[in-house]
């Protein structure tokens, strides 16, 4: 909620509509390095804290990527386009996720034993969270054409 919003009023603010990539990616980034600390904390409590700034940032991609797809495309394609998006989001993360989870594990298993889970999560959370990013700037350069493209 508060990624559109902040999202929102900056794009209002600047008149650039390529902040709701900007905004979602940095947004990512800043949650990136907090997975070391979490997937590498000895005790319960350091993992817990260190929590808090992802779960209050990592999500703020969420309203303009939802904005930004509903308004690529177009009027009479919205429903369509939130289906896929929904669809897609969930084919990955409930079903190539946990496959790729124990892939990972299990290769980290012969130098990590019971901790390659741990090692594992710490990695692919990493990794996705740059990929991510680096798919949201790559949006971010052509978003005002394709907007304008999308409105015609």
């Amino acid at each position: 909620m508060y990624g559109g919003y902040l999202s929102d009023r900056v794009v209002k603010a600047t008149g650039d509509a390529r902040w709701y990539m900007w905004i979602s990616a940095l947004a990512v980034l800043i949650s990136a390095p907090f997975a070391f600390l979490i997937f590498l904390s000895t005790t319960p409590f350091p993992a817990l804290l260190s929590l808090v700034i992802p779960i209050t940032v990592m999500h703020m991609f969420l309203g303009p990527v939802t904005a930004m797809i509903q308004g690529l495309a177009g009027l009479r394609r919205r429903a369509v386009a939130a289906a896929f998006y929904l669809f897609l989001a969930n084919l990955v993360s409930m079903g190539v996720g946990p496959v790729v989870v124990g892939m990972a594990s299990d290769y980290f298993n012969p130098r990590y034993g019971n901790e390659s889970l741990r090692y594992a999560l710490m990695v692919i959370v990493f990794v996705t969270f740059l990929w991510s990013s680096i798919h949201f700037f790559l949006a971010a350069r052509t978003l005002r054409e394709d907007l304008d493209l999308a409105n015609i």
